[in-house]
């Protein structure tokens, strides 16, 4: 939900509140996008940044499901911040998720 929260905000922000929603997204898409990838490949929620895989059997990855809606919605999220003029060039072109063979 909060992709696509995202999304829509990005598309359609606030009024009047559309410079800081760019100025918002610029500073914290790659983040946002790195995030996305590694909850792609398995780290828990919250713990994307700096995340070490191991080998816990307390420490649970994301859902299947929530994978897949990822890989559906990080093409989305990159094209809507590079509609804004945010760089995402790292995070274009055909890469296959590791997990899934999805091409993203």
């Amino acid at each position: 939900m909060t992709c696509k929260s995202m999304l829509y905000t990005l598309q359609k922000p606030p009024k009047h509140f559309e410079e800081l929603v760019i100025e918002h997204f610029t500073r914290r898409s790659q983040n946002i996008l790195m995030a996305c990838k590694e909850y792609m490949d398995g780290a828990p929620v919250g713990c994307a940044i700096d995340f070490q895989k191991t080998e816990d059997k307390h420490s649970k990855g994301s859902s299947t499901g929530f994978k897949i809606m990822l890989s559906k919605l990080l093409p989305k999220l990159v094209e809507a911040f590079s509609s804004k003029g945010i760089d995402c060039n790292r995070f274009m072109g055909p890469e296959k998720c590791t997990w899934c063979k999805i091409v993203i």
